[in-house]
């Protein structure tokens, strides 16, 4: 009876949030155990003590609102509703907290040299796993999907065209959303399998749903791997969303409502033409084909700067567009859109430095297959991948990028998730 009341309580609620919230509360749990308080029916003057006390410890900056979140949560849901009533002074305590937190920062989109590079992996890849891996990136990428909504994806099916051109095909049911009535509607995910290099990638393209830490960590690898020269650290798993997208707004050559239906989002006019159009993305895939194919010729480049693009667009030849789809320009909706695939403000920001929480166990030694070689010196070993570095000088990895030790002693690498561990026979080479 117990464990199906528990089941119960909770169900409905994803599984992420269920672990934020209990992590929020069990801190508090800890502090009003060791005070003698009563856990779901504190008194305000113990819910401002306590934030008082996390302001002492210098707690993180969004620890006080989270833990009302978490708080309202638990009581809401046990029924506790005589549990203390979170007064102004609580609720002011954990404002000053707040505006310590960090700006949004947004994974920027890819560059075009970073997915051709990504391309060239699958077509050229002896390892098959490496090239399924990439895949998948590129996958997110064409469709403007989310790493978690695309990883839970099934029946993915491949259509190819009589010219060559590949769609890859799948849906979820696991996807972000606030509406309560779409609960039940599958999300259709299409992505362009023909890019920018020849032939299409789609065709290389083939468990354990991969995380979007797990997916930002494989990125930064692929891409060093390739000899990608930029900053690997800026990107993530949330810039295979933002790619195809930014691509389509610099062409200016779609709308601002076909944009959001390419980002799986859509405003709530449209809401029921959506519904019952079934193929509603056919068109946008069409738009977004022709824009990678400007980017594919050079016509279109979309890594310049804003300014040499504004430029070129003024000074440029109209011929050089007539592939392009025409569009007119509609206002933006007065409306506020509503979201597909709703998250907090803060889910653009992927936090790999609680990674090895987030992989559960590790994966079993038969799908790691170890080598028999040895080398000497210090080596460093990927949590996640496996893929073993060695220091040739002080600080530096053999692949050149630069290991960081923080303060505490704890190894902090350029590409965060790596560990210490010296060891004779290595899991990659």
């Amino acid at each position: 009876m117990l464990t199906s009341t528990i089941e119960d309580t909770f169900s409905g609620r994803a599984a992420s949030t269920l672990l934020k919230r209990a992590s929020d509360f069990s801190r508090f749990a800890k502090w009003i155990v060791a005070n003698k308080g009563r856990l779901l029916a504190p008194s305000e003057g113990e819910l401002y003590a306590y934030m008082l006390h996390l302001r002492r410890e210098k707690a993180g900056a969004t620890a006080g609102e989270s833990f009302l979140k978490a708080y309202k949560f638990f009581v809401h849901l046990t029924g506790a509703e005589k549990g203390s009533r979170i007064s102004p002074r609580v609720q002011g305590a954990a404002k000053p907290m707040s505006m310590a937190k960090r700006p949004l920062w947004q994974a920027p989109p890819l560059p075009v040299e970073a997915v051709r590079l990504l391309e060239e992996l699958v077509h050229e890849s002896e390892d098959y796993a490496r090239a399924s891996i990439a895949g998948f990136i590129l996958f997110c990428l064409y469709s403007s999907a989310r790493w978690s909504d695309a990883a839970r994806g099934t029946h993915l099916c491949i259509d190819v065209a009589g010219n060559g051109l590949v769609l890859l095909e799948c849906s979820t049911k696991h996807y972000k959303t606030k509406a309560k009535d779409r609960k039940d509607t599958v999300l259709p995910l299409i992505a362009l399998g023909s890019g920018l290099t020849q032939p299409s990638w789609g065709r290389n393209f083939l468990g354990r749903a991969m995380t979007a830490a797990e997916g930002s960590l494989w990125l930064r690898e692929f891409l060093h791997l390739q000899g990608f020269a930029g900053d690997l650290e800026q990107y993530s798993s949330h810039s295979l969303k933002a790619t195809a997208l930014s691509w389509t707004a610099k062409s200016g050559t779609m709308t601002y409502e076909e944009r959001l239906t390419q980002g799986h989002h859509c405003s709530p006019k449209h809401g029921m033409a959506l519904l019952y159009s079934r193929d509603a993305l056919a068109e946008i895939i069409v738009k977004v084909a022709k824009v990678v194919s400007a980017v594919s010729r050079g016509v279109l480049s979309p890594d310049l700067p804003r300014a040499e693009r504004v430029a070129r667009g003024l000074h440029g030849n109209p011929a050089d567009f007539a592939h392009l789809p025409e569009t007119t320009a509609e206002d933006l909706p007065a409306e506020e859109p509503q979201d597909e695939n709703n998250s907090e403000a803060g889910s653009d920001i992927t936090n790999l430095d609680g990674l090895e929480a987030d992989l559960g166990a590790p994966a079993p030694e038969e799908v790691r297959p170890r080598l028999s070689c040895t080398f000497s010196g210090e080596t460093y070993m990927h949590v996640l991948s496996g893929v073993v570095h060695k220091l040739v000088n002080p600080g530096i990895f053999a692949v050149g990028r630069s290991l960081r030790t923080g303060g505490s002693g704890e190894c902090l690498p350029a590409v965060r998730g790596l560990k210490k561990r010296g060891c004779a026979q290595l899991i990659v080479c």
